[in-house]
């Protein structure tokens, strides 16, 4: 059997191709009357591979965005083979984490080897500015997730992360290094941080079969499959305590080191819906694809930092494209501390880590005047920039007030003797502290 004849009996009984006798005979007949040599279909497959697959067609047009084509970003066997691939929409490359994951490519699904060779591709792609992870996945295998997360660390270009429906588990895991992730509504669901395992004990099955069913071991190989053979007894610690713990604490340290802001909860395994997520730390907003395709095309790394880091508790700044409308959505729609007349204005909020943003309904819309979409809210703070500036003055002038007074004119003598200096009136400090705090004046 050649790889087409493979390639077809798989989209047969999977689902993915379709003639017209499907609705009237079903799949599986077709699939066992191809296998006989009953149905003959060469014709059909020569004159498809001649442009791209049908279902490669549709998959395709779902990433078309902004007037923007999108194209395979792998070879046409590779468009026949994968289900689904990457793509280059513009300047952006999207790479997928659709269903079961595995290490290695199987049956159409791409392992987590072929996604590390995609991200290595886009990094060394100098047309391409950012990388979308498209995901839509429950989990799967422990091994190979680890080194597909620690490749994405050392990605150059900025990772936005879209989950359509679902990112649990081992999709967590190779999520947890994405730079800002997105959620495609309020109805997805995202956690299951942490490992398991199945285990099954047909002892009882067999013997009631007549069935003696014995594992033997060499006497020089005493702890081969210890945990199982424990398990056998009732014993699951070697497996709770050993193999499956230990692979839980490296999945936490690295969710610990990416993702600061993720609970204890979330780290306890929970599922959540998205704004509960949110919530734990486990994704940033609930945005469309379009604002994920703007964040990976104008964002740098730096800018995207903040977001999966401690600093998040303390007051940031960030420097904003003109025009780059999810800035403002990311960071909540906060306040704006000045505009560059170049081309760029600096954005400054003040935000527990673990807070959902507050904004993503009030950020500013991409039909926002053509100028400057932020100029409309710069005009407005510095609005309230002057108030606070009056307010600021008036106090001042009541400070100066108070130091002409009679007991304030002793003052001097006070410091040349031996009585303590008084304190600095509390109006005083007050305004200071609002002008460093809030302002960020020196």
């Amino acid at each position: 059997m050649n790889k087409s004849d493979f390639r077809l009996i798989r989209s047969i009984v999977g689902g993915t191709w379709h003639i017209h006798q499907a609705s009237a005979m079903g799949l599986m007949p077709l699939a066992l009357q191809y296998m006989s040599g009953e149905l003959k279909v060469e014709n059909e497959i020569s004159s498809e591979t001649k442009e791209l697959p049908s279902w490669a067609k549709r998959y395709l047009s779902g990433f078309n965005i902004s007037g923007q084509k999108s194209e395979p970003y792998v070879s046409e066997a590779d468009t026949w083979y994968y289900d689904e691939f990457p793509v280059r929409v513009g300047n952006v490359v999207v790479i997928p984490i659709i269903g079961a994951i595995s290490q290695y490519d199987y049956c159409g699904a791409a392992g987590t080897k072929t996604i590390a060779s995609w991200y290595k591709k886009a990094d060394a792609d100098p047309e391409v500015l950012g990388i979308i992870e498209f995901k839509n996945s429950p989990g799967g295998a422990a091994l190979g997730t680890r080194a597909l997360a620690d490749l994405k660390t050392r990605i150059t270009k900025p990772i936005i992360g879209f989950v359509e429906a679902m990112e649990c588990s081992a999709a967590k895991y190779i999520g947890a290094a994405d730079d800002y992730t997105f959620a495609s509504s309020d109805e997805c669901i995202i956690g299951s941080v942490g490992v398991m395992t199945n285990f099954s004990d047909w002892s009882e099955w067999y013997k009631q079969k007549g069935i003696k069913n014995l594992d033997l071991y060499s006497k020089a190989s005493p702890l081969k499959n210890d945990s199982y053979r424990k398990a056998m007894g009732g014993d699951f610690s070697g497996y709770t305590d050993g193999l499956l713990f230990k692979l839980d604490q490296s999945f936490m340290s690295f969710m610990k080191n990416q993702m600061p802001g993720v609970s204890s909860e979330a780290l306890e395994g929970a599922d959540y819906l998205t704004q509960d997520a949110i919530q734990n730390g486990l994704c940033h907003a609930v945005g469309t694809f379009e604002d994920a395709y703007n964040m990976a095309l104008t964002a740098s790394k730096k800018d995207l930092s903040i977001f999966n880091s401690n600093q998040m508790s303390k007051k940031v700044t960030m420097e904003i494209p003109e025009g780059a409308v999810w800035a403002v959505k990311a960071l909540g729609g906060k306040t704006v501390e000045a505009v560059k007349p170049e081309a760029s204005t600096t954005e400054t909020k003040e935000e527990p880590a673990t807070e959902a943003p507050e904004a993503t309904a009030e950020a500013p819309k991409t039909e926002a005047p053509a100028e400057n979409p932020l100029q409309a809210e710069v005009t407005a703070l510095k609005a309230q920039l002057s108030e606070k500036d009056q307010e600021v003055n008036s106090l001042k002038e009541g400070i100066k007030a108070l130091s002409s007074n009679p007991a304030a004119q002793r003052t001097a003598a006070r410091q040349e003797g031996n009585d303590p200096a008084p304190e600095k009136p509390e109006a005083e400090a007050e305004v200071k502290m609002t002008m460093a705090d809030e302002y960020d004046v020196a």
